[in-house]
């Protein structure tokens, strides 16, 4: 039977998905996106997701009418709604269920009998069950309400998609047995929690769980500049042929998911719990890292005076799977805190790799070409190996020796020959002659 599907959100999320959906040969499917701009851009083919594969098939099913981008919904005759949208992390978790909750009508209104709805927003533990609960008070007792995460990553997604089991749980009123018949029949495969509320949790510390691994790297970098040696070595060779040492490389841990998540598992329990929480403490390493890049980042503006140059070289949050993503990126925020704080500074953004809408509210500081630039600093962005081609490096080669470099992904081979002053995490402050 064909499958006629309501998506709400049209972000990263809710168009993956999309594309996933539709490569269902008896889907149709409709995005609902209250964004006027986003909607512009979809309603006019312009995906701007950077996902391989995305494009086509979004475009492909908007042709053949099998896809519809709108702000309204006016039909009742859904099958299933996937919710998509976006959630925010503590420092205003209290709004969380009002965005989650501020669609129970138009779910209860767009749905068939005995329809389905799916939350794929990442949310505190327990609003899956309540959500259902509030479908019921509006007489729909024939909904059934499931918690379905999204949980792949940015690059790889609709690879992720057709792989990756996909997490679920069915509140107490719920029929899992309809929901794991109807996401098989569009192409996914399942492992099935006991509740929702066990769903919520497992997608939750899936993304703590990195978090907390990248914060004991990150710690381990602090220290080693503490007594003066090499993170990057010591990880390196801890690792080595040693099966039980698998530590991530230092570095900021950015993007719209690994910053909130943590907060959003821990507003579920006490504020004594949390303080003494292993997720707590490597959440604040992993923000202690960025603050520290900024405050290195001053210093070094503050021994030269106002009006100087920030040169950024890579905006995504991360480098590799390649992503057009700045959001929570070491660049995205770096320049908000300059811009917060009201810094005489001038800003600008190096990166070959995206479109300059990608950059969202940070466009104006787009540079086409490093050709004559001269800053006074250097950060480098991301782990992009693309970005950080031959020709940078013989960029920052011949910057002069009042400049810093700051890198903290340790892109910048130590053997180049340069006269600026770096800045590689794990390493400290180095100069060329102590090489």
């Amino acid at each position: 039977m064909s499958k006629k599907i309501l998506v709400i959100g049209g972000g990263f999320v809710g168009l993956t998905l999309s594309a996933k959906l539709l490569k269902a040969t008896d889907t149709t499917l409709t995005v609902l996106e209250t964004d006027t701009h986003r909607l512009s851009l979809l309603q006019g083919g312009n995906f701007y997701v950077n996902e391989p594969g995305l494009h086509s098939i979004l475009l492909n099913a908007n042709n053949q009418k099998k896809l519809n981008f709108t702000r309204v919904i006016q039909s009742s005759y859904y099958d299933a709604v996937f919710i998509c949208i976006g959630t925010q992390p503590t420092t205003v978790s209290v709004d969380l269920p009002d965005s989650i909750f501020s669609l129970v009508d138009l779910v209860s209104r767009c749905l068939e009998v005995n329809g389905m709805v799916f939350l794929r927003s990442t949310v505190e533990i327990g609003t899956t069950e309540k959500f259902a609960t509030s479908i019921q008070k509006t007489g729909r007792t024939d909904i059934s309400t499931y918690f379905l995460p999204e949980r792949t990553a940015e690059g790889v997604a609709l690879q992720e998609l057709d792989i990756l089991p996909q997490i679920i749980g069915a509140a107490s009123n719920s029929k899992i047995d309809l929901a794991i018949k109807f996401l098989y029949e569009v192409g996914f495969s399942m492992i099935e929690c006991s509740n929702a509320k066990s769903a919520e949790f497992v997608k939750l510390i899936s993304n703590a769980w990195r978090d907390t691994i990248f914060g004991i790297s990150n710690e381990i970098a602090l220290m080693a500049e503490s007594i003066g040696v090499d993170a990057s070595e010591i990880i390196h060779v801890a690792n080595h042929k040693y099966p039980r040492a698998n530590i991530p490389s230092a570095g900021p841990v950015g993007g719209p998911c690994l910053y909130k998540d943590s907060h959003i598992l821990l507003n579920s329990f006490s504020q004594e719990f949390k303080q003494e929480s292993i997720i707590y403490s490597a959440r604040v390493m992993n923000e202690k890292i960025e603050l520290n890049i900024y405050e290195i980042l001053l210093q070094h503006l503050n021994s030269l005076g106002i009006n100087s140059v920030v040169l950024f070289i890579g905006a995504a949050f991360k480098g590799s799977p390649k992503t057009n993503d700045v959001r929570n990126g070491l660049t995205s925020n770096l320049i908000h805190r300059i811009q917060k704080d009201r810094k005489l500074i001038k800003v600008q953004i190096w990166d070959p790799t995206i479109e300059l809408s990608d950059l969202l509210d940070l466009a104006s500081f787009r540079v086409n070409s490093l050709v004559g630039l001269l800053p006074e600093i250097v950060v480098i962005g991301n782990n992009s190996k693309e970005i950080f081609s031959k020709d940078v490096v013989n960029f920052l080669n011949k910057l002069p020796s009042k400049t810093l470099i700051i890198d903290p992904w340790c892109m910048y081979p130590k053997s180049e020959k340069h006269s600026a002053i770096i800045y590689q995490l794990g390493g400290g402050l180095v100069n060329s002659n102590e090489y």
